[in-house]
């Protein structure tokens, strides 16, 4: 999986520069990041959408006593 070059952004942390890209789906948000000198390496994290979260907490939530 290679990053595409549109969307793509730089930081800079301590010294050391990252490429990072955020991309939306069905699923959710998706997070890559990934070293300029190298971009064989990359960390993805994923955030699922919040209604689709939600949907799955509520039915664990304790309903309330009247």
């Amino acid at each position: 999986m290679t990053l595409p070059q549109k969307g793509l952004r730089r930081i800079t942390v301590e010294g050391t520069e990252y490429h990072w890209l955020v991309t939306l789906d069905d699923i959710g948000l998706h997070l890559i990041v990934c070293l300029v000198a190298s971009s064989t390496q990359k960390m993805i994290t994923s955030i699922e959408h919040v209604k689709k979260m939600a949907k799955n907490l509520l039915p664990s939530w304790p309903t309330p006593k009247s």
